[in-house]
């Protein structure tokens, strides 16, 4: 067994609990959303024809409307953050089938003074990468795809990660604030 995955139901319970924490924010900042994730046992997908594709973790309805991948995590010592290969290719394609705002969105327990563990949820520690801008990187060779462990379908597996540099990321306040939501008009 990996360092990664010790404890499938505690990882799920954290995974659960600061996709509530973002979704607080979002309140916050006056949007509505959906968690996809939310009391489910396996992750939500989208089809196109017999392909499955796991949806965003997050879609906030509030126009223009954006779809966030949510996770919980620091750095690697190399400073990058890292994502499952079938993940990001399910977000990439997602971007590309839905035309609309999709986001890796991270909050970064190396920066609360709670640490890993804690439950305090600033709007500083989080953190925001849009799909696109990923796969530029990607094109320009920024990244790295090595070989580690995740929880696939319950189980620990082996799986490629891809990993970007942490520079690419934006505080979430930023993103959100130049983000105007727009109001609905009777036609």
């Amino acid at each position: 067994m990996s360092d990664q995955c010790k404890d499938l139901a505690a990882d799920r319970a954290l995974g659960d609990l600061w996709e509530r924490h973002f979704t607080d924010l979002a309140l916050r900042y006056g949007r509505s959303f959906t968690r996809h994730q939310f009391r489910r046992s396996t992750s939500a997908v989208a089809m196109k024809g017999a392909k499955a594709y796991t949806l965003p973790d997050v879609t906030i309805w509030s126009a223009p409307g954006e779809h966030h991948e949510i996770k919980h995590k620091n750095p690697t010592r190399w400073n990058a953050f890292g994502l499952e290969v079938y993940r990001w290719e399910a977000l990439l394609w997602f971007w590309n089938e839905c035309k609309q705002s999709v986001w890796y969105t991270i909050h970064r327990w190396d920066l609360s003074p709670d640490g890993r563990d804690g439950r305090l949820n600033r709007m500083e520690d989080w953190w925001t990468c849009s799909v696109p801008k990923l796969e530029r990187a990607m094109r320009r060779k920024q990244h790295r795809i090595l070989p580690g462990y995740s929880w696939i379908a319950g189980e620990e597996q082996r799986t490629k990660i891809c990993y970007w540099p942490v520079s690419l990321w934006t505080p979430l306040e930023k993103v959100w604030e130049s983000i105007k939501v727009s109001e609905v008009h009777d036609g």
